[in-house]
């Protein structure tokens, strides 16, 4: 007895038209959710940013700054910072509240001595 196929499931499938509005759907669905709710910090991003040298301060854009928003918020959910990748007065409050709870000269400025401290913290929030 040969098995009966779901015709409306097959139909919908053979019109090329859905397949390619299925398949528009499922892609802008999970950019829409990555925007959303982006990855926790990787330390390995911070410890990429704080290896090329990457300063971080007020009014400083790109992906360590992305990193730097990320990891804060991995660190410490209270802060929420949008994940845009500009370093605006919401961000440099954010790494001067870091750096005077680590210990370190509350600058606003992200260089060397604080990326390692957020290395450290994100390895240690990763694995505890």
């Amino acid at each position: 007895m040969a098995k009966k196929k779901n015709s409306k499931l097959a139909n919908f499938f053979s019109n090329p038209k859905y397949v390619v509005l299925t398949a528009f759907v499922i892609v802008f669905a999970g950019i829409g959710a990555y925007k959303l709710y982006p990855s926790h910090a990787s330390a390995k991003s911070a410890q990429d940013c704080k290896n090329s040298g990457s300063v971080v301060g007020a009014r400083t854009s790109g992906e360590c700054v992305k990193t730097l928003q990320a990891a804060l918020n991995t660190i410490n959910s209270n802060h929420n910072l949008s994940v845009d990748g500009y370093a605006g007065s919401a961000t440099v409050a954010a790494i001067k509240t870091y750096q005077r709870s680590h210990g370190l000269t509350p600058d606003g400025v992200v260089g060397p001595m604080t990326w390692s401290s957020i290395v450290n913290a994100v390895n240690s929030r990763r694995y505890n």
